[in-house]
């Protein structure tokens, strides 16, 4: 009993001691970010600034600043570029993502990690853009979804469908669109998923036989997820400091921006489609990775986006025009 227990200890003394660098990244950006974090206009400038930088974005016209309608020619533009692009969310979610630590370094790095994010982001994608629509343009939103989840499997493996599956099964049926889910999962989209994975799946076992199928499917994706002796094993809590550093410098945003996602501003209103499908994307595929045996911090570089983009919401102030 003794031995077992000291070993533990050590285990948790370990993981403290590996802590510290993501206790230090937050005090940094409690000291950047904190003090006025989120504030109106300030002064005579900045309500200006914004103004015209509005009016940049709603008119489109990226060449002469205007102010209640009027040419401003008093200041050239980039100011009012950079301002008014924050005020669309894509461009300012991709930016949050673009300048994340994690996302800068490991995407120059030639890691299947990298075409796994690009492929799971890509279906997630075509998923909501099938969802919103109808005919015919649904039925492609849908096969291109299943396409990229064979791309996404031809990265890494299994995890590759299991991350956008799981966040679209866990929308669907919260919405209970059981119709939808048919749709899904139509005879065709499946046949177009397995067209792009079941092949490499059979060349492989032509060439290294069941001794090659038993090492890709049961040691490097059944193992990893639940075995203990799994490699890179760590405890279910290890991705949560880890949120500091990945989405560094942007993580102090993080909380409210959660926050705001799963608290609606009027508590009278239900969430729409938008908000639940986000925080689909965010937390399920998180906890599943949380409770996986085998665990790295680069793993979590798919799921970075569905974090930029709540980012983005909150600081553009989409959901509620109230500070939060």
């Amino acid at each position: 009993m003794k031995s077992a227990a000291g070993p533990q200890f050590g285990n948790v003394t370990v993981h403290l001691r590996e802590c510290v660098p993501s206790l230090w990244w937050l005090l940094v950006l409690l000291v950047l970010f904190v003090p006025g974090q989120r504030h109106g206009v300030w002064g005579s400038d900045e309500p200006r600034e914004a103004a015209i930088a509005r009016e940049m974005y709603i008119s489109g016209d990226w060449v002469t600043p205007t102010l209640n309608g009027s040419p401003f020619y008093e200041k050239p533009p980039l100011t009012y570029w950079g301002a008014a692009a924050a005020f669309d969310l894509t461009i300012l979610a991709a930016f949050v993502l673009a300048t994340s630590v994690e996302w800068i370094y490991i995407s120059h790095l030639l890691l299947v990690d990298v075409p796994l994010a690009a492929s799971v982001i890509l279906a997630l994608a075509l998923f909501w853009y099938g969802y919103r629509a109808g005919g015919q343009r649904k039925r492609f939103g849908y096969i291109g979804c299943m396409i990229a989840a064979g791309g996404a499997f031809l990265a890494k493996g299994t995890v590759g469908v299991v991350i956008p599956a799981s966040a679209i099964a866990a929308f669907l049926i919260l919405r209970r669109e059981w119709r939808e889910i048919a749709r899904l999962l139509a005879p065709w989209n499946i046949l177009v998923l397995a067209a792009v994975t079941l092949p490499w799946i059979y060349l492989l076992a032509e060439q290294g036989g069941g001794r090659a199928l038993h090492e890709f499917i049961w040691r490097n994706q059944v193992l990893r997820f639940f075995s203990p002796a799994a490699d890179h094993a760590e405890p279910p809590w290890y991705y949560l400091p880890l949120l500091f550093e990945i989405l560094a410098p942007w993580v102090i945003f993080l909380p409210p921006a959660l926050y705001r996602l799963f608290r609606p501003c009027d508590a009278e209103r239900r969430m729409d489609a938008g908000r639940q499908f986000l925080l689909a994307v965010i937390v399920v595929p998180f906890v599943l990775l949380s409770i996986a045996s085998g665990k790295r911090q680069l793993y979590l570089l798919p799921l970075m986006p569905g974090f930029a983009i709540a980012i983005a919401i909150w600081c553009a102030g989409v959901w509620c025009e109230a500070p939060a």
